[in-house]
């Protein structure tokens, strides 16, 4: 349960865990502890930012993470890349049905993903 600025422990040695935190007790000993998607000691506990930790909320190196919530996240792969946001794979447009916008007489030259140029047939 949350110890919403209640008494946690025995009658006289009572502490008042942050809102954000479970009293537990376990063998005759008593702490408070932060809840799930918060962090610190139990007396004071601020939301987890996972985008701002190294696994960036699980998010891939090629996606955007956006915090949702408390220890949540959300991600969405960059322009240019294709996937769930924990994985994503280039696109390269010269292999999309419309060429990345090159005409049939053209060359579709792969650039980065998402990105293409075009070369004409008559330069070769």
């Amino acid at each position: 349960t949350l110890c919403r600025s209640q008494p946690c422990g025995p009658s006289g040695l009572s502490q008042y865990c942050h809102q954000h935190a479970v009293c537990e007790t376990s063998a005759n000993i008593t702490r408070c502890t932060c809840a799930d998607g918060y962090e610190g000691d139990g007396f004071s506990c601020q939301p987890i930012d996972v985008c701002r930790k190294p696994q960036r909320g699980g998010c891939a190196d090629e996606a955007i993470c956006r915090s949702t919530g408390p220890g949540t996240a959300t991600c969405q792969c960059n322009p240019g890349w294709a996937g769930d946001g924990t994985a994503c794979l280039p696109i390269n447009n010269c292999d999309l049905e419309n060429r990345g916008g090159c005409d049939v007489n053209a060359v579709c030259l792969f650039v980065a993903p998402g990105e293409n140029t075009r070369r004409s047939e008559s330069t070769r």
